[in-house]
């Protein structure tokens, strides 16, 4: 999962391994559940890549 604020707690599993991101809300709530599940997906892979 993503988010802005630097700690904050997954309201659906209670993970606190969430992650920073610049997505703006107003975008993030126009997106249907696929797309929000695909863009995480997207964003961590390329984070992940660049860690290591």
């Amino acid at each position: 999962m993503v988010s802005r604020r630097k700690t904050v707690e997954c309201h659906k599993c209670g993970n606190m391994q969430m992650r920073l991101t610049n997505l703006e809300f107003d975008k993030y709530a126009d997106m249907t559940e696929k797309e929000r599940k695909d863009y995480a997906d997207a964003w961590l892979y390329i984070h992940k890549r660049n860690k290591g």
